[in-house]
């Protein structure tokens, strides 16, 4: 019911009054892209505006605006990242198809949406089992590892080298020195 009211008091107003804003939006989260700092700061007095006459209120600490820095926009500003449906979108640095590396504002996992996945995987108390072989490993842990790549397999599109760091302190190998098989 929620979903179809911000249709109408959100999506249907921003189509009709702010086409040029391209926006995404899933249940009660929404971001809007816009051009300048004048532009959102009024796009954002418009929708409380909005929200107000609908009888609902922009959340104050969750309403916010961000800065997409990058290496074409270095302004300084005091908000540069935000966290949508489990990715922290923020100025990462990226390698291009020459090879050479640039600031793009892109998203990766957040730390939110991986604790879960680091708290089971550090559960395992892997280093701690010295005794075994990794044949052995692999056999106790598949069901969860087929888990857990099936959760991993969804985040390279966006950052494959941010999914590099939780893994080495957990295994005691640079990630270039993991090449496990299994049986």
């Amino acid at each position: 019911m929620a979903n179809l009211f911000l249709h109408y008091a959100f999506d249907w107003w921003m189509q009709l009054y702010h086409a040029h804003q391209p926006f995404e939006r899933y249940a009660d989260d929404a971001v809007v892209h816009c051009q300048s700092l004048a532009v959102a700061q009024a796009l954002k007095e418009a929708l409380a505006q909005r929200f107000g006459d609908c009888g609902l209120t922009l959340h104050p600490t969750k309403t916010r605006i961000v800065y997409g820095q990058d290496d074409h926009r270095r302004e300084a500003y005091p908000g540069t990242s935000f966290d949508f449906l489990g990715y922290t979108f923020r100025s990462r640095r990226s390698k291009n198809r020459h090879g050479e590396f640039f600031m793009s504002f892109a998203p990766a996992a957040s730390q939110a949406a991986l604790k879960p996945r680091l708290q089971t995987v550090h559960g395992w108390r892997i280093p701690l089992q010295v005794g075994r072989t990794l044949a052995e490993l692999a056999r106790d842990y598949h069901p969860i590892r087929a888990n857990l790549s099936c959760g991993i397999a969804l985040i390279p599109p966006f950052s494959r080298s941010f999914m590099q760091m939780p893994f080495p302190p957990l295994w005691g190998l640079p990630v270039s020195e993991i090449h496990p098989t299994f049986d």
